[in-house]
């Protein structure tokens, strides 16, 4: 028996209805039954259709597909399920069984002519389709079923012989051939569905019925079937109402409860994909999840636990052994890695974190891109207020060698950093890189060249640091700090100190070693580890002249010792005059050593000399005993007390470590401050999971 129906998304139209019923074939399958039942109605319905995705793409081969049937068009669980794989030919047309999935078909009872019934497909990995209504030909089943008695036809029964004849209606007379029946016997109790204990012997089993409710194992069934004790059930169990575990159904299609914690296990072989539960929402817009502990042949590796988007067989999120935790990564590293793929702009980037609470690494930022700008970690804000920032490092370990912000670089390029900051304001006291330090032991920003050196090592800590350059080079012209100009100073330096600090402090902890060389192309002056200022072009200084409009220069004498001078003024009375030599001047010079005095007469007289000189002074007398009273100048020329033996030194070593040279400039691109993050959209607009950049990273 063949009827026509179309199977296609219900639009509550009547004419589309119509058409269904003329484009579509349900066809009641043959039965394969014995000769015993050759009118036996077959438990099998044949469906046609067209498998098509959401966007109206035709699904083509061997497509999952799950049929469900309804009592009601929208809403409500199904009444009958089952997931065939079926064979979708090139135009999206199939042909399936419905029934075929289990060995008893259909169930006979699930078709009530005085109810309808809705048809539901559902393509894998898909919402399930809208429902369609069945019309009368799977209603045979139950018409079928209404000429049978417990299943089986009437022939399979035999009638019960009326009185006084045999079984076939003829008149009964007793033979003694004939067997004798056996008398019954045994015992039960009311309400026990009886059981044959021996051939003869009827007892009580284990089913009992009371007020149209059955129990296993009870006899004060609480349901229409109450079951005491284990129960294994094989095949397809189908249930239109809710269900209790371990408690009394609620408000859920299921309900679990677990005195001993698990209240479900969901098994599966580990040596195959392992195992799962699958979500879905139905209805139009509905979504599916699945849930998976996966095996060894699984795509995302074995024994991890995985979230999979159905719609788009995408894992979304996975905890691999050790809880390292992926979040669109099925292959974790650390506590927890994250590759979003939610920013349009921007390519792919991977962000590491893992818990720092005892060791570790807070956040760390990996673009494993070869080409191309990329930023391992990029912050971003929109506020104006006061202290804002965009990345913020803080670290808050009270003892130990701690960072708040490090940066490593290790490429050979020229330029590469570690840290780069980059200011852009055209106007503001902005600052590049701004960094405090409140420990009075502390330093705000140390920079160092191949590693500290040992006197860095020993001194940091000993201040309040700003600013503190060192490097562990002995390379003849590297430095722990330079600063560079073209038309500026390298270097500023200023102090406003009341108390008589210094601007500035140099020490060479070397004897007789240079701690400062300053000059240029036309030549240097240096002062050493001994406090001894030498200038290859001499020293001089300036004056003012032409009432303040010109400067010229006032060269200082050389000379091969440490000389020092002073002069003075006396007067001779009678000839004679003895001069005391300034007591501070006198502690500076070797006064028992020999010294020059220079004698200048103010008048008319015959010469003066220099009769006697000692530490404390010298006498003066007029040549030729003259008696004249007239005044004279002097000047007095001692060695420096300590110095005295020192003439025209050599100090050929020492001017050798004179850098007389520049550093000369290296070969290669200039450098250039470091390319700004791409322009960020407004702030209204701006979302964290989807940043608008102009350009790509």
């Amino acid at each position: 028996m063949t009827r026509t129906l179309i199977v296609k998304k219900y639009r509550g139209s009547l004419a589309t209805i119509c058409s269904w019923l003329l484009m579509a074939t349900i066809t009641i399958a043959q039965s394969t039954g014995g000769p015993e039942s050759p009118g036996a109605v077959p438990q099998l319905v044949k469906f046609t259709g067209v498998l098509k995705e959401d966007l109206g793409h035709v699904r083509a081969g061997v497509v999952g597909v799950t049929f469900a049937v309804y009592k009601d068009q929208d809403g409500g669980s199904s009444l009958w399920r089952e997931t065939q794989n079926i064979e979708v030919d090139s135009e999206g047309h199939y042909s399936a069984l419905l029934g075929a999935g289990s060995g008893e078909g259909l169930p006979a009872d699930l078709f009530n002519s005085n109810e309808p019934r809705w048809l539901g497909v559902q393509i894998e990995g898909q919402p399930e389709q809208q429902r369609v209504l069945f019309v009368s030909v799977p209603y045979a089943l139950k018409a079928s079923d209404a000429a049978t008695i417990g299943g089986l036809p009437p022939s399979a029964f035999m009638r019960a012989p009326q009185k006084g004849t045999n079984r076939d209606n003829e008149p009964f007379t007793p033979s003694r051939s004939t067997a004798a029946t056996p008398a019954l016997s045994g015992s039960g109790l009311t309400d026990f569905l009886p059981i044959w204990t021996s051939p003869s012997t009827l007892g009580n089993s284990t089913l009992f019925e009371i007020a149209g409710k059955v129990g296993i194992g009870t006899v004060t069934p609480a349901t229409t079937l109450d079951v005491r004790g284990a129960a294994t059930v094989e095949g397809t169990t189908h249930s239109t109402g809710a269900v209790g575990i371990g408690t009394a159904p609620g408000a859920f299609e299921l309900q679990v409860n677990a005195p001993n914690q698990l209240g479900e296990q969901i098994q599966g072989p580990a040596a195959g994909v392992g195992a799962g539960l699958q979500l879905q929402t139905t209805g139009t817009g509905g979504k599916g999840w699945e849930l998976l502990a996966t095996g060894r042949t699984s795509a995302q590796g074995t024994n991890k636990l995985n979230i999979r988007d159905l719609s788009t067989a995408a894992d979304v999120f996975t905890i691999a052994p050790g809880g390292l935790v992926g979040i669109n990564d099925t292959n974790p590293g650390t506590v927890l890695q994250i590759t979003d793929n939610n920013v349009p702009c921007c390519a792919v980037s991977t962000v590491l974190a893992a818990d720092a609470s005892k060791t570790g690494t807070a956040l760390f930022g990996d673009v494993t891109g070869t080409s191309g700008l990329s930023e391992g970690v990029l912050g971003q804000i929109f506020s104006s207020t006061t202290g804002s920032a965009a990345v913020v490092g803080e670290s808050q370990g009270t003892s130990g060698q701690t960072s708040a912000v490090s940066g490593f670089n290790r490429s050979s390029g020229r330029f590469a950093a570690g840290v780069v900051a980059g200011e852009e304001a055209s106007s503001g006291a902005t600052l590049g890189v701004s960094a405090v330090t409140d420990s009075p032991n502390g330093t705000a920003v140390l920079g160092v060249g191949q590693g500290i050196s040992n006197t860095g090592n020993s001194l940091i800590g000993c201040c309040a640091v700003g600013v503190w350059g060192d490097t562990r080079s002995n390379v003849f012209g590297d430095a722990g700090l330079i600063g560079t100009a073209d038309d500026a100073r390298a270097i500023f330096l200023e102090n406003n100190s009341p108390s008589g600090v210094p601007t500035a402090f140099m020490f060479q902890g070397a004897a007789n070693q240079l701690s400062l060389q300053a000059g240029g192309n036309g030549g240097f002056c240096t002062i050493d580890s001994n406090g001894h200022e030498n200038c290859k072009n001499g020293f001089s200084t300036t004056a003012a002249v032409a009432g303040g409009q010109r400067q010229v220069a006032l060269y200082a004498m050389q000379s091969p010792q440490h000389w020092f001078e002073d002069f003075g003024a006396g007067h001779l009375a009678n000839g004679s005059a003895a001069v005391a030599l300034d007591s501070t001047f006198a502690e500076t010079v070797n006064g028992a050593s020999d010294y020059h005095v220079f004698l200048t007469p103010e008048g008319d007289c015959r010469g003066l000399y220099v009769s006697r000189k000692t530490a404390s002074g010298f006498e003066v007398r007029e040549l030729g005993a003259g008696q004249s009273n007239v005044a004279f100048d002097y000047r007095i020329v001692a060695l420096r007390r300590g110095y005295e033996s020192v003439r025209l030194e050599d100090v050929t070593e020492r001017a050798s470590k004179m850098n007389e040279s520049p550093i000369k400039p290296v070969a290669g691109p200039r450098f250039s401050l470091p390319s700004p993050p791409p322009a960020p959209s407004t702030a209204a607009s701006s979302k964290a999971a989807n940043m608008a950049f102009n350009g790509s990273k």
